[in-house]
């Protein structure tokens, strides 16, 4: 019989020390996994009311129009406005075409992976140049907005990937309320009827959503496959965040992992733990339930900074528990370059192959490279990303995790200045 694999979507991939390593080769997509094939997805954050003359305000009349029409006909109004190229402008949300070409590249390469994870930050900011408001006529229009382009984007992954269970975690921007605020309860269960979250007897996916409305966190079973998915933006330091419900969020996720004794877990959320994106008491309660409950968990994936990163949960150089894989985003808000993972998995909850996508502005073509087998480090496993985080001291120095890091865009992040010590996630 095999045993049951649970993943946990909080945008986080996280493989347990005890566990078997496994090589990741970026540049190949080899069938070497007996449990299936999957996609990484994060931060589409769509913005579909920019201007398309490249320099990205807000045309209020499209605003106005896509308002006021249905979603079935958003399609044929954005082609017919934006045409058919693909900006290359950096340093904005994800604009139609960026989405049509990142969805069209995805669907067509990879059409039909056992399931898809997308780890969250759907919506556009509230801001559209890093220093003004997206102009509303009102902020019941702009709530409106938010439920339309969700709905939008839930809609083009089933019109993409028609039978494929797709897994969503809850970003800081996946909100009518604002950025880091606790959604409505109205925007909660339009968001499980968009994301098709119900269970019923014919559907491939079972979820229990009974927490959704308490803390945006739930947990699904497909198959020999469990996902537990969390809702971190409920433990931002974030001064907008909402709390509501983040005790007992991981409360539950502790009960969780306790009632999965030998079964193997993906964890998923958005926002990374470490006490540069969390309030500090979150960080070692989260690192205590990973060293108790480490032999079960297989997977840790989280996203949020819009790069590739890795962090490693530790007690001391000889004893490891945990890792956690950040994904890189669609979006290139921050200058990056825009990116997408697929995975191969097996029947032990392994990945054991990845193959990192990015987007080649000067070809203006999706390529492959720039993934975690850049590092060369081994086998991937908690030792090795320890190992591997304790020499890069300087990662500015490291052209190969500069490369994996930035999908060798042209913004090398300040995120990473900031974040790389939190990197190491010590438990107490």
């Amino acid at each position: 019989m095999k045993p049951i694999t649970i993943f946990i979507c909080a945008c986080i991939l996280s493989i347990c020390s005890s566990c078997h390593g496994h090589k990741h080769e970026e540049e190949t997509v080899s069938a070497v996994a007996t449990g299936g094939h999957c996609l990484f997805i994060s931060d589409m954050h769509f913005n579909p009311f920019y201007t398309n003359d490249g320099k990205h305000n807000i045309d209020v009349n499209l605003r106005d129009v896509l308002a006021a029409t249905d979603i079935a006909k958003w399609d044929s109004i954005l082609t017919a406005y934006n045409g058919t190229k693909l900006d290359t402008v950096r340093g904005y949300d994800s604009d139609y075409n960026l989405i049509k070409s990142a969805m069209n590249n995805i669907s067509t390469t990879y059409p039909k992976p056992d399931f898809i994870v997308i780890t969250g930050d759907f919506l556009f900011h509230s801001y559209y140049n890093n220093t003004d408001s997206i102009p509303f006529k009102s902020p019941q229009q702009e709530r409106l907005l938010r439920f339309k382009t969700m709905a939008y984007l839930a809609g083009l992954f089933r019109q993409k990937f028609a039978g494929i269970p797709v897994i969503p975690a809850f970003g800081n921007n996946d909100t009518d309320n604002g950025d880091y605020v606790f959604p409505t309860d109205a925007f909660l269960s339009a968001y499980l009827k968009d994301w098709n979250l119900v269970s019923s007897p014919a559907g491939k996916l079972k979820v229990d959503t009974s927490t959704i409305h308490t803390g945006g966190y739930y947990r699904a079973q497909l198959g020999n496959q469990l996902f537990l998915s969390l809702n971190t933006t409920l433990l931002s330091n974030n001064k907008s965040a909402t709390h509501k419900g983040d005790t007992a969020m991981l409360t539950w996720l502790d009960k969780q992992l306790a009632a999965a004794s030998g079964q193997n877990i993906w964890i998923v959320s958005h926002v990374p733990p470490g006490d540069d994106f969390w309030l500090p008491q979150y960080t070692p309660r989260l690192t205590s339930i990973i060293k108790k409950r480490s032999k079960n968990i297989k997977m840790y994936l989280a996203a949020h900074t819009h790069f590739n990163d890795l962090r490693a949960i530790y007690k001391d150089s000889t004893t490891q528990y945990a890792f956690v894989r950040m994904v890189s985003s669609i979006t290139a808000d921050h200058d990056n370059t825009p990116g997408y993972i697929y995975a191969d998995f097996d029947q032990n909850g392994l990945v054991t192959n990845e193959t990192q996508h990015y987007l080649d502005y000067k070809s203006q073509t999706w390529k492959t490279g720039f993934g975690i087998g850049r590092l060369n480090m081994g086998d991937v496993n908690a030792s090795n990303v320890y190992k591997f985080l304790q020499k890069t001291q300087d990662p500015f120095k490291s052209t190969p995790y500069i490369q994996f890091h930035s999908l060798d865009s042209i913004n090398r992040d300040s995120y990473l200045k900031q974040s790389f010590a939190p990197n190491l996630l010590q438990v107490q």
